[in-house]
């Protein structure tokens, strides 16, 4: 996610700034000077709408299916002008304003993908073939035409939460589908966005006393995606919000010296997260002792792998595997420059302050991924499923470190930069 990009009808100009370019842009190999649009002493306004569509696109020479869906909206507005407050204030040739707004929304299809899922029957515990109860040694007794029958009481919480909700579908395409039709489930995935931004900026003229300026930019960006075979639940996220605070002053010493103060703050904050379950899904799973404070973005469902050693294909079901990590980062800048213009020699002399703090959470699969295999305790790797023996797990557990009243471990790391700059702009010619 982007720290803080303005629209482009907020912008004024823009540079790239690469090799050598000034002392007072230091930290940094490549960067993006960007100066926000102010208010003049006319008003001007604009409104736009970006829209596609998938029916409004073409197929190619050689495609035969329809065009994936796409519904894609980029809108907004721009406007400029003097303040103006009737019967109170006329800030004609002295207070000047800028507001503007682009928000994003898309809807999107993507290609589908081919698994194998678990029969119904198996998922009733009925086998067609011997599975051995590893608790005798002995395979489990059969009948109504099935080799062994596990009983659904011997059924561990996690296959019995897992069935109960859906998380594992039933097969949509019994007669095969996909390359060779080798497969008895599609997938379609999916993916959405709802961005919104807004950006404001008041410009004060105070003639001789020199020019103010303030802006504020705040922005929420959130994609979604879905495309696992458990549906909904499979689906992974961000939450993002970015906030860009500025304010500065010129001002002119004569006509040759000029005095320029510039203070920023900016926060990216930004959460990547698995689609939540509800708390009373983590309690029927018997993991509620493990955490009892997981917010929603931490609360995606386990993660349910199998093995496949007899190439049984079968799909991962559950939740989205590493989808968790949070990260915030606010920082405040601080910058004077005062340039001196004496016949071909421009001297630029001042500072920069920096100070930044980063608070990382990488901490993920709070309730856990799982892979079942065959010839573990069962001999059917589904079989081992429906009780229970796991043949590879892995969790986060609390660090020593962690903090008593939140999930993971949280680092926290402090920047502090100071420079000092001196640079003499000589015009040979």
């Amino acid at each position: 996610v982007p720290s803080s990009i303005l629209s482009i009808d907020a912008m004024e100009q823009f540079k790239v700034l690469s090799e050598t370019y000034s002392a007072q842009y230091g930290l940094g190999a490549n960067q993006i000077s960007v100066v926000s649009k102010s208010g003049t002493n006319k008003f001007h306004g604009a409104l736009f709408e970006f829209d596609r569509n998938d029916a409004f696109d073409a197929k190619n020479y050689f495609q035969s299916s329809n065009n994936a869906k796409l519904r894609y909206n980029q809108f907004g507005f721009v406007v400029d002008g003097p303040v103006r407050i009737p019967w109170l204030y006329n800030g004609t040739d002295k207070t000047f304003f800028m507001a503007n707004y682009e928000g994003q929304r898309v809807n999107a299809g993507a290609a589908t993908g081919y698994t194998n899922t678990i029969s119904q029957a198996q998922l009733a515990g009925d086998f067609s073939t011997p599975v051995t109860d590893p608790t005798t040694g002995k395979p489990f007794p059969g009948g109504n035409g099935y080799a062994s029958i596990i009983p659904t009481s011997r059924f561990s919480r996690m296959a019995t939460t897992t069935i109960s909700n859906g998380y594992i579908p039933k097969p949509n395409c019994p007669t095969g589908c996909g390359p060779g039709n080798v497969y008895d489930l599609s997938v379609p995935s999916s993916s959405t966005l709802t961005s919104n931004q807004q950006t404001y900026r008041v410009d004060e003229d105070m003639h001789k006393w020199g020019r103010l300026f303030g802006r504020g930019s705040y922005s929420t960006y959130n994609p979604f995606g879905t495309g696992g075979p458990s549906g909904a639940v499979s689906g992974s996220g961000t939450a993002g919000i970015n906030t860009n605070w500025a304010a500065g002053h010129t001002i002119n010493f004569g006509s040759n010296l000029v005095n320029q103060f510039t203070m920023g703050v900016m926060d990216s904050y930004l959460v990547n997260f698995g689609s939540p379950v509800a708390a009373s899904v983590q309690t029927a799973l018997g993991f509620s002792g493990v955490f009892n404070n997981l917010t929603p973005q931490q609360r995606s469902y386990p993660t349910i792998g199998f093995g496949n050693q007899n190439g049984e294909q079968l799909a991962t079901f559950g939740g989205a595997n590493n989808a968790y990590t949070y990260s915030d980062n606010p920082m405040w800048q601080y910058s004077d420059a005062l340039s001196y213009i004496h016949g071909a020699h421009t001297l630029t002399v001042g500072g920069d302050y920096k100070r930044w703090t980063l608070y990382r959470n990488n901490a993920s699969n709070f309730l856990g991924q799982y892979t079942f295999s065959d010839g573990v305790a069962t001999g059917n790797q589904v079989g081992d499923f429906l009780l229970g023996y796991y043949g590879a797990a892995n969790a986060f557990l609390p660090g020593p470190f962690g903090l008593p009243n939140s999930a993971g471990n949280l680092h926290d790391y402090q920047f502090r930069y100071y420079a000092l700059f001196l640079q003499d702009d000589w015009k040979a010619t």
